[in-house]
C-alpha cells in the first residue's frame, strides 16, 4: 500500500515538475496553478482511495439539494407527487 502511494507520488511529482515548467517558461502562470490545483485534488482523492476512506458520492449530495426543490415545485405546479 505504501509502495503504491510512494511511486504515485513519486511520479506525478516528476510529471507535474516538467509540466509547471514548461508552462513557466511559456508564462502561463494561470494554466500552470488551475493544473496544480487540480494534480493535487486528485492526487488525495486517489491517496484516500488507496488508504480505503469511504468517498462520498456527489450525487447523494446534489439529490439532498435538489430533491426538496423538485417536491417544492411538484406541489406548485399540481402534481401528484408525495
Amino acid at each position: 500500500m505504501a509502495i503504491k502511494i510512494i511511486f504515485y507520488l513519486f511520479i506525478v511529482s516528476g510529471l507535474s515538475y516538467w509540466e509547471a515548467g514548461k508552462m513557466r517558461k511559456n508564462k502561463q502562470m494561470k494554466e500552470m496553478y488551475t493544473y496544480l490545483v487540480i494534480i493535487g485534488i486528485t492526487s488525495i482523492i486517489y491517496i484516500t482511495h488507496i488508504l480505503k476512506f469511504p468517498i462520498p458520492n456527489p450525487l447523494e449530495g446534489i439529490k439532498f439539494i435538489y430533491e426538496p426543490v423538485g417536491q417544492f415545485v411538484d406541489q406548485i405546479l399540481g402534481g401528484g407527487a408525495t
